[in-house]
């Protein structure tokens, strides 16, 4: 997150500001670093001083979006930024974006047809929240709850408050292949799941399925459960 924040705070102090001090879920995610690592899986992260390496940055508030396409990534090519301990210099980036009308008009307004399966694909390791407890599957319940609070953060249409009852009530897992993985912080760690999990929808309102899709399929921007702005939680839908 500090190097998101770092780089939104040279061109906005404000937001970068606003960004920091929000509790709870921020409208941004940020991996870790991706690529090739000697010796992965240790506590100790090496790093190879002749590979590259990556960072997915994904925002889903529009104003937050465009400072980000139009003032900082112009600018970031061949600065050096710091992450964690270590000094990197920027070679290039990327950009795809899809605006939230888009997404909406895709599923809600043309959807038609529409598959009763889809697959959430988990990246980086996933863990959801609720009470005082971290849980380590991705129920139908917890999956739709965290991607209705993201969308309702910035969407200017509420899908619904209680959506994440029915989702427990409408949708079951089919098929999974998961595993845990440990996150190792600077101060502690975190477990988390990679792999996929499959999902067959049975709303007994069809224009809940599209709701059910919308939401899936808008996952790979606004990520899934805890800590999606330090590393965990980086997700995509096929269906």
């Amino acid at each position: 997150m500090a190097v998101f924040l770092d780089l939104v705070r040279d061109v906005d102090p404000e937001m970068a500001q606003t960004l920091h001090d929000s509790r709870g879920q921020k409208p941004f995610t940020v991996s870790y670093l991706l690529g090739d690592f000697p010796g992965e899986g240790a506590q100790e992260v090496l790093l190879d001083p002749e590979k590259e390496y990556a960072l997915r940055v994904t925002t889903f508030d529009a104003r937050l979006g465009e400072i980000w396409k139009k003032v900082v990534l112009p600018g970031v090519e061949g600065r050096r930024v710091r992450i964690g301990r270590e000094s990197f210099l920027v070679m290039g980036f990327t950009l795809e974006e899809e605006p939230l009308a888009e997404i909406y008009r895709r599923h809600i307004i043309e959807g038609r047809g529409l598959s009763d399966r889809l697959v959430l694909h988990f990246h980086t390791p996933t863990s959801f929240r609720s009470g005082r407890s971290n849980f380590l599957f991705p129920l139908p319940r917890l999956v739709w709850l965290s991607l209705n609070k993201s969308w309702s953060m910035v969407a200017p249409v509420e899908l619904g408050k209680d959506l994440h009852v029915w989702a427990e009530r409408e949708i079951k897992v089919s098929r999974y292949e998961l595993r845990t993985r440990i996150l190792h912080f600077d101060r502690y760690r975190q477990v988390g799941f990679t792999g996929f999990c499959e999902y067959r929808l049975d709303p007994s309102d069809h224009e809940r399925l599209r709701v059910y899709r919308l939401l899936a399929d808008f996952s790979r921007y606004a990520g899934l459960g805890m800590k999606t702005t330090m590393g965990m939680g980086q997700v995509t839908c096929h269906m």
